[in-house]
């Protein structure tokens, strides 16, 4: 997808068909990029990030689960029930890192890797909220606490955690930069 973001590193080609007719098409002719780690590491990462991935969303999706007069507290359902939009923007990036082998583009790079730090760091800060609500509605004493509440703390406890952890990981992918054959293409037509 061409956005205005990644514009520039675009340019307008004309491709000649069979028929005789000619068609626009849309070249990519900025830097193309690669995994530093080899392709058994790079696999390892993408099974590690989708695990910890999953996990995550089935620890959101039990937190929500069961009956918890803790869940009920604005204070702590909202930051908590935020984090399904970020959920589903870090299973978006987990697949474009999951798709990304050899010769990807800038716009592929930033919405796989890059992006699932940011999310994952995003995530953990809105449960650490929705924990904090949880723990100061409990100990206020504004809410009658039942065991289904502890547990409702102890999955949150874990999402912040596993997001951290997600983080952590998701710190050492790295990628090489190398220039795209077509943009010499380009220059020498010009």
């Amino acid at each position: 997808m061409v956005t205005l973001r990644y514009g520039r590193e675009y340019r307008m080609d004309l491709e000649s068909l069979p028929n005789g007719r000619t068609k626009r098409k849309m070249v990519y002719i900025g830097p193309l990029f690669n995994y530093v780690d080899s392709m058994e590491r790079h696999g390892k990462q993408r099974i590690i990030l989708l695990v910890l991935s999953l996990l995550t969303a089935f620890q959101y999706i039990f937190g929500f689960s069961f009956y918890s007069n803790l869940s009920r507290v604005w204070y702590s359902s909202i930051p908590y029930a935020f984090n399904g939009i970020f959920l589903i923007f870090e299973f978006e990036s987990i697949l474009y890192f999951w798709g990304n082998h050899v010769d990807f583009n800038r716009e592929r790079k930033q919405r796989g890797g890059e992006r699932i730090k940011g999310l994952s760091i995003a995530i953990s800060v809105f449960a650490f909220i929705s924990l904090i609500g949880s723990v100061s509605a409990s100990l206020a004493g504004s809410v009658s606490v039942q065991s289904s509440d502890y547990l409702y703390i102890a999955v949150t406890l874990i999402l912040v955690v596993t997001q951290i952890a997600m983080f952590l990981y998701s710190r050492g992918i790295r990628y090489t930069e190398k220039e795209n054959p077509l943009t010499n293409e380009w220059e020498n037509i010009k």
